[in-house]
């Protein structure tokens, strides 16, 4: 049997589950499915705290004029909700299927404390808080059985959590992920950066200021700024409007929400900023995308 064949079976099964043209969640709530027979230009897309997987296709994604690939052979495990400018490619006459598990940084925290660290580290090429990582026969046998469970009632309740914190128990067991896990373990500002990060996640409908984050982590304006750019590749603002415009896209696209109320709802009190800074930001107007 071929990796081919393998990774082809895969895409079988996640077309099994999925029906429509956006991202679904399964019988499994935290896990969200995705197809596509199209390449897709560069477009901005928010990568939950997840892990990703791709088949028959290669992604690149940017960040800050950075560019990173990966394929169908490699991973990528997101340790906070992160805005990036996305492209896929895709072989004649082949179908892509993406599938993302969403997981939490306590998912990730629990693992990386019963792991030791005695082995050999080499530098990987995303940032510190985003691994791209093999997809080695262990995970792609306990993906296959997770895929399973999405179209199990019984199994999607009972063995998705022990199949996930599986994947993400080998997933950092690999040498490369040591210093991914001693960020998340002992950098000072991680926990909390991730907490606030997690609060503006739950929040971004809301008025939130730099000055009122930067006084719940007890910082100066300057310290925080300082801190938060260098932990998400984004200013405070930045990453802000990039959370905003990202829910606002899914309002309009997949609950078709009229352009006026998804403003309200992502906190633009003027429709008319909303959709200039949607426009920038997408290349297209809220309104050709809520056709």
């Amino acid at each position: 049997m071929t990796e081919y064949y393998i990774m082809d079976k895969l895409t079988q099964k996640i077309i099994e589950i999925h029906r429509g043209e956006w991202p679904q969640k399964t019988l499994i709530p935290w896990v969200f499915t995705f197809i596509s027979k199209e390449s897709r230009k560069a477009e901005p897309l928010l990568y939950d705290t997840s892990l990703v997987f791709i088949t028959s296709w290669s992604k690149n994604i940017f960040l800050n004029e950075k560019k990173y690939s990966y394929w169908k052979w490699k991973f990528l495990l997101v340790s906070f909700p992160t805005p990036f400018l996305c492209e896929a490619s895709l072989w004649e006459d082949n179908i892509f299927a993406w599938i993302t598990l969403t997981i939490t940084r306590d998912d990730i925290v629990d693992i990386a404390r019963e792991i030791s660290y005695d082995r050999h580290w080499n530098n990987n090429e995303l940032e510190v808080w985003v691994l791209a990582l093999d997809v080695t026969d262990k995970i792609n046998n306990a993906l296959s059985r997770l895929i399973d469970c999405c179209m199990d009632k019984v199994g999607s309740k009972v063995l998705w959590p022990m199949i996930v914190k599986e994947i993400l128990f080998y997933a950092l067991q690999e040498p490369w992920a040591k210093d991914f896990c001693d960020n998340i373990l002992n950098n000072s500002f991680s926990s909390p950066l991730s907490s606030l990060i997690t609060e503006i996640n739950n929040n971004y409908h809301k008025d939130i200021t730099v000055e009122w984050l930067a006084k719940d982590m007890n910082m100066s304006w300057a310290t925080f700024y300082r801190h938060f750019k260098a932990f998400t590749g984004y200013s405070p603002i930045q990453y802000l409007k990039n959370l905003r415009l990202n829910k606002a896209k899914d309002f309009i696209k997949i609950y078709w929400l009229s352009v006026k109320e998804t403003s309200w709802k992502v906190w633009y009190n003027s429709v008319s900023q909303f959709s200039r800074e949607y426009k920038k930001y997408f290349g297209c107007t809220p309104l050709s995308d809520n056709k």
